[in-house]
Formats: structure tokens, sequence, C-alpha cells
């Protein structure tokens, strides 16, 4: 993950990427940050995507991130944002969360406030630089737009 981080150090600020989730939550969890801070709540968030990939075994999953800010010579990477390349339908992902969004329940902090199906003219809204994967490559957005199913896609919001 050495090439992704100093790919990073390049990046202008505020330019928005897309990690792939595993990266964003493992190998480069000491400068990205998710919007959920309780880390049991960030556990049960991961075991919910990691169970959306078992039920879609190509379902893809990224942060969609504010953009790379510098502090101090240090680099902070924020998302409340998931994209999901999925076959499950809105109401599957919202039904997933359903559970947990009861009053009195510990996790009740993990359910997005919004599940969308994206159109195209939402992606390209979002003004993505470039989409960071599993595997350390890091391609520009524009290249791959094309390539990503968009009725697919579908968009997980915390506020």
């Amino acid at each position: 993950m050495i090439k992704v981080y100093d790919k990073l150090l390049q990046m202008g600020n505020n330019e928005v990427l897309l990690i792939e989730y595993n990266v964003f939550f493992k190998e480069l969890s000491d400068i990205c940050f998710f919007v959920i801070d309780d880390k049991d709540e960030l556990q049960e968030l991961k075991k919910i995507l990691n169970n959306i990939k078992t039920i879609d075994h190509n379902a893809s999953i990224f942060c969609c991130t504010y953009g790379v800010n510098r502090n101090d010579n240090k680099l902070y990477i924020y998302c409340d944002n998931l994209m999901i390349n999925t076959f499950l339908c809105v109401e599957d992902l919202q039904s997933i969360f359903s559970k947990y969004d009861k009053i009195n329940n510990h996790f009740r902090g993990i359910v997005p406030s919004d599940v969308t199906e994206l159109s195209e003219d939402d992606i390209i809204n979002e003004n993505i630089k470039y989409i960071i994967y599993d595997n350390g490559i890091i391609e520009e957005y524009h290249k791959e737009k094309k390539r990503m199913e968009i009725n697919s896609t579908k968009s997980l919001l915390w506020d």
C-alpha cells in the first residue's frame, strides 16, 4: 500500500475518491475516517458489508470520500457515503439495516440516513477523481465510469 499512500500525497486537497472498502477500513485505516466513530458500530457495519458480499459475490463496495485533506503534513481522508454496485435493490439494503433502527439499539448509528439507487447524473456530479482498488491499483475515474454498472449502484449516506 506504499504506492497508494505515495499517490495520495500527490493529490490535491478535496479531490473526491472512490476507495474500495477493504483498503479504506484496513490498509489505510490510519488516515481514513468514516462518519461512524464508535468502534463497535464500525465493526458491526463491516460485518454487514461482508454479509452483502456473501449475498452478492460480485458486489463491489467503495467509500466515496470528501477528498484528501492535509493538516500538519498529515493526510486525512473522510467518508460518509458508501457506493455499492450490487444486484440487491434499495429495499433489500434498507431491510438489512432495519433491525438496527430501534431507539434502544446500541448499533442504531450504523443505519444510513439515505439509501438510493444512483443515476448516471448522480455519479457524474460527484466529481470523482480516482478509484483505489484492493490490489493497490489507482485509476482515474473517467476511465472506469463506462465499466461501472451505474444502474446497479446504490448510495448509502450517513448525515
